[in-house]
């Protein structure tokens, strides 16, 4: 069905789990080196949202997944990702539903780290738990893994940076659950400026992604691509916000948007 098809694309997405801090990761499709302390944990909401103008319906339509997501240090190289998110659909024709999404768990290993913090190697892992309810197209029904490899490629005058990841995703192709899918993706991170420290310090920085995938909706395509822009801001120490808003080459889905705020301890 195409609404479990574009749950599956949330799913995928939702690697947004992954990616709370006390400095974020400000990239979703690269994964960032920026690990939580030591038994430190950073707690956050964050949600997805996509818009679609579907090709069989002269309806619009929208998808959704907002939740809590935890990240725990187990070591300062090591950490523990978790994500539970409410998952739900809404389009004109009164179709809608909304209810517990499919639950995310996963790793992040910091494995090699410059001294200047580039370059850097990150592996990584996301399991997607079939806790949605499948009848009523909030979730896939199976068991998903993506199984990532993050790499800080290089910066350059202090300010911008370039970083690099590629996934293998079991059961987490977009026109069917039960199929694998591979991603490559390049994120450009802007750091805008460094103002002096009030309650702990601000911090503005701008990203841009692209990220290139193998499990094009489009049966006559080989691969499709989305990508998006976004701003991260440190309010202090503690408290962190963000946000991005993109597109596809997929005809049906028009935008997606996203965001979370992070809170450290």
């Amino acid at each position: 069905m195409r609404f479990e098809k574009l749950m599956v694309s949330a799913a995928a997405l939702g690697l947004l789990a992954a990616v709370a801090t006390a400095e974020p990761m400000r990239t979703i499709y690269t994964m960032e080196n920026r690990m939580p302390e030591q038994l430190g944990f950073e707690l956050s909401v964050q949600g997805f949202f996509a818009g679609y103008d579907l090709e069989e319906s002269t309806d619009d339509g929208s998808i959704y997944q907002v939740g809590p997501a935890m990240r725990f240090g187990i070591t300062d190289r090591l950490a523990l990702t978790a994500w539970v998110p409410v998952a739900g659909y809404d389009y004109s024709h009164g179709d809608n539903k909304a209810g517990f999404g499919d639950m995310h768990t996963g790793l992040q290993f910091l494995f090699f780290e410059d001294i200047f913090d580039y370059a850097w190697i990150l592996p990584y892992v996301d399991v997607r738990w079939a806790t949605g309810d499948e009848d009523k197209n909030l979730g896939t029904g199976t068991t998903g893994a993506t199984f990532g490899l993050s790499v800080g490629m290089t910066t350059v005058h202090d300010c911008l940076h370039w970083g690099a990841d590629v996934r293998y995703g079991i059961n987490e192709a977009f026109d069917y659950a039960d199929d694998d899918v591979v991603m490559g993706a390049l994120s450009l991170i802007w750091d805008l400026n460094e103002m002096p420290r009030v309650y702990g310090g601000v911090m503005s920085s701008l990203f841009a992604e692209v990220q290139v995938r193998n499990d094009a909706p489009d049966e006559d395509d080989d691969c499709w691509v989305r990508g998006h822009g976004g701003l991260a801001f440190r309010a202090n120490d503690l408290f962190t916000i963000s946000g991005f808003v993109g597109t596809t080459s997929d005809d049906a889905m028009d935008y997606y948007a996203g965001g979370k705020a992070t809170f450290s301890f």
